[in-house]
């Protein structure tokens, strides 16, 4: 019972540290970690575990795959990779919805720390030209951009399992995404876009379709190429990204190089994931939570086990604002169950979709408060239309949980 409340306590601190003393946040999670080990593991031995089990080879890809990342999104932002993608979008499509939905989409792709706010000026001036209310805009902002977070290989929870569940590809899991994917997408046209149809706008781009197509695929031939050497070659995301970085700088002019790729190495995303490593580390040894979860995860009512698994992601996603720290605790008591392959991938599924809907309607989450902040409108607004969806998405995970669940077992 104690190690519950340990965890339970050390994520209220969480909350204190980040949101209240404005603490960084890879070390307000290390000193939850200690926390934990303070008040229900007390031994250094353990704690000795729980750090040197980070640098796992599976780890390792990880944190440098978030690293390299960071490097990437420097270059392809610097070599205008990204005006070319948006530039290109204007010219191809036209259209001002489809428009306000890709732009952030495809932003969204790129892992950067805080990076709604270069999705958020253009959700902003197309809203403004359609005439969309401003907690509107910043709504649409975060709902396309997180689409991605469901089928984008290289995104950072995506990553996460991965390496923690070596022999889960995790392809099949980003599969049983795609419907939930475009239920967000279709949710968030027909609640925040205007239902008339928009006009078609002058993009200024006096090339051709064939041309625009042309530079659409050069944008995003970097992320196309970590996914083809990932996906067909098996080539560790890590080792996907570096060649992508080679290749942007095999197609672009060398001036400044080395500067946007130091500019880009940060350790701001890899610090986090050491410190969420850290915290996973604990949990594996505290025997009470494992066997407890163990034994819900064995419970016949296949709703115990769902509900279960909604209360820890909703907890912990709201509290500390990261779908990382969810992934972090749940991960390895699914992986100390025993279950069948087909069961822990549809666990998995049903685990992700809420620990990504607990950190996607957090108070905390970073980019729901820099759109809000950008587009200058109030939190409560935006949660009164934040929360029209959560109905629709709640309902949606159990749906497909159930039709995948007839299709997998």
């Amino acid at each position: 019972m104690w190690q519950f409340v340990s965890v339970i306590l050390a994520f209220f601190l969480l909350s204190v540290l980040t949101s209240r003393l404005k603490w960084n946040l890879a070390l307000s999670m290390a000193v939850c970690g200690l926390v934990i080990h303070l008040f229900a593991l007390r031994s250094l031995e353990r704690i000795y575990t729980a750090f040197i089990n980070i640098f796992s080879f599976s780890s390792v890809n990880v944190i440098a795959t978030i690293f390299l990342i960071g490097v990437l999104s420097s270059l392809m932002k610097h070599y205008q990779f990204l005006d070319g993608i948006i530039s290109s979008l204007k010219s191809l499509l036209r259209n001002r919805k489809l428009l306000l939905g890709m732009i952030p989409f495809i932003i969204g792709t790129l892992s950067v720390p805080g990076g709604a706010l270069l999705s958020a000026p253009f959700a902003d001036d197309l809203g403004k030209e359609m005439d969309i209310a401003p907690e509107k805009r910043v709504v649409i902002n975060l709902s396309f951009r997180h689409i991605g977070i469901l089928i984008n290989p290289f995104s950072t929870p995506l990553l996460f399992i991965a390496a923690s569940i070596p022999n889960m590809n995790i392809y099949h899991l980003i599969l049983l995404n795609i419907p939930f994917a475009l239920i967000i997408q279709i949710g968030a046209t027909l609640c925040y876009m205007p239902r008339h149809c928009q006009p078609s706008i002058e993009s200024g781009n006096t090339l051709s379709k064939k041309e625009s197509l042309k530079n659409l695929l050069k944008g995003l031939s970097p992320i196309i190429l970590a996914i083809l050497l990932n996906g067909l070659f098996h080539l560790p995301m890590s080792a996907a990204i570096a060649l992508s970085i080679v290749w942007v700088w095999a197609i672009s002019p060398k001036t400044d190089f080395i500067k946007f790729f130091r500019r880009g190495c940060s350790l701001e995303v890899p610090l986090i994931l050491i410190a969420v490593y850290f915290i996973q580390n604990t949990i594996l040894q505290m025997t009470d939570i494992m066997n407890a979860f163990n034994n819900i995860l064995q419970n016949p009512s296949i709703l115990v086990i769902l509900f279960a698994v909604i209360g820890g992601c909703l907890f912990i996603g709201l509290v500390t604002g990261m779908h990382l720290s969810t992934l972090g605790v749940f991960i390895p008591i699914m992986l100390a169950a025993p279950m069948e392959p087909n069961y822990r991938l549809l666990i998995i599924f049903f685990l992700y979709i809420w620990s990504i809907l607990g950190y996607y309607y957090s108070p905390l989450h970073l980019c729901q408060l820099l759109t809000i902040k950008y587009i200058k409108t109030s939190t409560k607004t935006v949660y009164k239309e934040h929360l029209k969806l959560f109905p629709w998405l709640a309902a949606a995970s159990f749906g497909l949980y159930y039709l995948y669940r007839l299709w997998l077992l």
